[in-house]
């Protein structure tokens, strides 16, 4: 692997000052959207925050289930 590679492949280094100003800008933009942009910008939050959960069965199928025993 030669050298420039290797700097392309590198996690870009943030200076925390930066991150801090983005995330107030961000915050201050809030105030322009309307309420069905915001819902929608929660959802998307809450989304990434949330672990996913996976059905493995259906409602039906494990109704059937216990329904064997």
């Amino acid at each position: 692997m030669n050298y420039n590679s290797a700097i392309n492949h590198r996690q870009p280094q943030t200076n925390p000052s930066v991150l801090v100003t983005h995330l107030d800008l961000i915050k201050s933009q809030l105030n322009q959207l309307t309420p069905h942009q915001l819902s929608e910008l929660r959802g998307a939050i809450d989304a990434k925050l949330e672990p996913k959960t996976t059905t493995i069965i259906s409602d039906e199928e494990s109704a059937f289930l216990r329904s064997l025993f």
